[in-house]
């Protein structure tokens, strides 16, 4: 069985709450959060919103959730031959293994406003979807990203 993370689904999490269920790259320390940024927010599933200054300074936050792995399928099949390199299927082998031994699944990064578009775009987290796949998990854990809210929604004290 998959360890799913200890995070409560609908729930808005910072960067920094979530900083244990972020993977690494490898590449010169980033991190899913700063690749799944750097493509957000999107017009649609390919097409960047060119006006980045409207949005600098705004902080990402990530909504958890969870998915059930038949949201993906229409995925799978673009998913299984871009991710078809040795390279990726070490990856994706990896991952599987890492899942087999306990370590908890990290989320698969997702625009929160292309949740209805289908196949639903990935930002981060392909390798380990298709790992998903292979293990046949029902339920695949999703960060949600969108702004903060400012500002903040005032909320009535106790």
């Amino acid at each position: 069985m998959i360890q799913m993370p200890e995070l409560i689904p609908g729930k808005m999490y910072r960067r920094e709450e979530v900083a244990r269920y972020i993977a690494l790259q490898g590449d010169g320390g980033a991190d899913d959060y700063y690749h799944a940024t750097n493509m957000f927010p999107r017009k649609g599933a390919d097409k960047m919103i060119r006006n980045r200054a409207m949005i600098s300074g705004k902080t990402v936050v990530m909504e958890y959730q969870e998915f059930p792995l038949e949201r993906y399928r229409t995925w799978r099949e673009a998913g299984l031959k871009k991710f078809s390199s040795s390279n990726d299927l070490e990856r994706i082998k990896t991952i599987r293994g890492l899942l087999e031994s306990g370590s908890p699944a990290f989320p698969v990064w997702v625009d929160k406003h292309l949740t209805e578009l289908d196949p639903l775009p990935v930002f981060e987290g392909n390798h380990r979807l298709l790992a998903f796949f292979e293990l046949e998990v029902p339920t695949v854990p999703v960060f949600l990203m969108k702004y903060e809210e400012w500002p903040p929604a005032l909320t009535p004290s106790p």
